[in-house]
């Protein structure tokens, strides 16, 4: 019925709508790449390998079905300061926290992060090991009522988590 397709377009609408303005980053340098900081103690979330035949034979059957090709897999995984990574205290003031997800063989990683508040000042950043490639920085700007927030893809099988915050922080 025309109700459920205006629902349905609206709810389309949402999913466009949010990451594209979540995504919007202020730039920057991370805090832990300014300051040198070893990432060899970070420690790594790493998400169960893979089974490429399984999913080759799934997205043969989707397209049999004519369905859209799907660009990724979603695996949930448990990662917040609250329960994983590593706290560093700067000496010029506020802290950091740093932990890293890795998926092997991936082509590249985007996260998607629930119950996402960034307090005032604080600043998040997402790169690959190498820091080739940095996403963020991300502020209190990219807090949304869902508590959604969606990166972009980081071409690297491993990303690191980076989240600076200053002492005024709460």
């Amino acid at each position: 019925s025309m109700k459920q397709l205006n629902f349905l377009v609206a709810s389309l609408m949402l999913v466009f709508v949010i990451p594209t303005q979540a995504q919007i980053s202020q730039g920057g340098v991370p805090v832990g790449q300014t300051k040198s900081l070893s990432l060899a103690e970070v420690p790594v979330k790493s998400l169960s390998s893979f089974d490429l035949e399984a999913v080759r034979a799934e997205d043969e059957q989707d397209e049999k079905d004519g369905n859209y090709p799907r660009i990724g897999r979603v695996r949930p995984v448990n990662v917040s300061p609250a329960v994983f990574g590593e706290w560093t205290d700067l000496e010029d003031g506020g802290r950091l926290w740093r932990a890293a997800v890795k998926s092997r063989d991936a082509l590249g990683l985007s996260l998607q992060f629930e119950e996402f508040v960034l307090p005032q000042g604080a600043v998040l950043f997402m790169y690959s090991p190498d820091f080739k490639h940095i996403i963020g920085g991300f502020t209190a700007f990219n807090n949304h009522e869902s508590g959604i927030f969606s990166t972009q893809l980081i071409p690297s099988d491993e990303v690191i988590i980076e989240y600076f915050e200053p002492e005024s922080a709460s």
